[in-house]
């Protein structure tokens, strides 16, 4: 979802990747907290599904606020990384893989 959305974005700036990370995010935790919450939850406690999908979204969103904090500092590291060329070494050897 990431990558789709990245591709259909105009510009590589922080907005552009909050807007791909964050929606991603959001999709992708709630979908892994209503596998988790069904699985364990209602298979082995007996949670009703309005508790299952409570959980789910209440955990989702978060995680997702844990990520829009953190995020701008992450993006400053990665953008430093790439002025100074780290990795690329390994993203070269691995792109032809």
């Amino acid at each position: 979802l990431n990558q789709s959305l990245g591709r259909m974005l105009k510009k590589n700036n922080f907005a552009s990747f909050a807007f791909r990370s964050y929606v991603s995010t959001g999709v992708g935790q709630f979908i892994d907290n209503l596998v988790f919450a069904i699985v364990v939850s209602h298979t082995f406690f007996g949670w009703t599904w309005v508790q299952v999908l409570m959980c789910s979204l209440t955990g989702a969103v978060a995680e997702l606020l844990c990520e829009v904090f953190l995020s701008p500092v992450g993006y400053k590291v990665v953008r430093g990384w790439e002025r100074e060329n780290v990795g690329s070494e390994y993203l070269e050897r691995h792109a032809t893989a």
